[in-house]
């Protein structure tokens, strides 16, 4: 059992270096990095395999101002988000170094695992428009769509982990999550009617004027294109781990402090039994 620190980004409508590269590694934007924590708790099953769950807490935001130039940066838009995600993932170990150091001790150990899983997650995005004040978008259907804040989506991803004295380990794992939404930022389709729309529903909705060149302002009006609803959202975390193995007793992890088993004499095979040192494994 233990506990997870790191960074968290997106990829998404808003923020990256052009409209066509979303959902490509290079279109994302260091500087909109946030943060995330969460607590996990592990279960090895077999050799190579292990269940791993947890509930994390998730911060994304990216700014429409980071793209510098374009389509982009003329639409003017911005958002925040906090996900509350429950999770599950099976790990499957492809390189395993039981003895690091070899000290002959088996005290420390090295795994490199891959993992895939499922993840449900809550969410609800705010938007502003001075940077400033924040607003719930949800309820104000700025596309004239109402989506789900729960959403599920698959994480895959790898990781390290170093175990030091066999109860202690130490990791760091990257995260990736293919969400089935689009609207983490809030932003997918097209442009609203603002009639349709409340009073802050619209303003929030488009903020392109006063930023895009008079030549391209018919580009921003209803019924134009806002986002890209054929490209799903994704978010990443790079995270730090630690954690404890709180349960001492079973078939992979016996006897913590290794001791000598001395048997009395047998008739079998007229010697006294070599020593049994079990190390630990997990």
């Amino acid at each position: 059992m233990g506990f997870s620190f790191g960074a968290s980004n997106y990829l998404g409508e808003i923020g990256g270096t052009n409209i066509e590269s979303k959902g490509f590694i290079g279109d994302l934007l260091l500087k909109q990095s946030n943060v995330t924590a969460g607590w996990f708790i592990r279960q090895k099953i077999s050799s190579k395999l292990a269940i791993n769950s947890g509930l994390n807490y998730i911060r994304l935001s990216a700014d429409d101002a980071n793209s510098l130039a374009g389509p982009r940066y003329w639409r003017n838009l911005r958002f925040r988000n906090n996900l509350i995600e429950v999770t599950s993932k099976a790990e499957y170990s492809f390189l395993n170094i039981p003895d690091l150091g070899r000290k002959g001790r088996y005290a420390n150990s090295l795994d490199l695992y891959a993992f895939m899983g499922i993840t449900v997650f809550y969410h609800s995005p705010l938007g502003s428009v001075d940077n400033e004040n924040w607003v719930f978008l949800h309820p104000l259907q700025t596309e004239g769509y109402k989506y789900s804040r729960f959403q599920i989506a698959t994480p895959l991803g790898w990781g390290i982990t170093m175990t030091h004295n066999r109860y202690t380990r130490f990791g760091l794992v990257f995260n990736y999550t293919k969400t089935f939404t689009d609207y983490i930022d809030d932003i997918s389709n097209y442009y609203a009617d603002p009639t349709t729309l409340s009073e802050a529903g619209a303003a929030l909705a488009n903020q392109s004027d006063g930023i895009v060149p008079e030549t391209d302002k018919y580009s921003f009006m209803a019924g134009e294109r806002r986002g890209d609803p054929t490209d799903d959202d994704v978010y990443m975390t790079l995270s730090f781990t630690y954690s404890k193995y709180l349960i001492g007793q079973n078939k992979y992890y016996r006897n913590v402090a290794p001791r000598r088993n001395y048997h009395r004499y047998s008739r079998k095979n007229f010697k006294t039994r070599k020593s049994n040192i079990i190390r630990a494994k997990f």
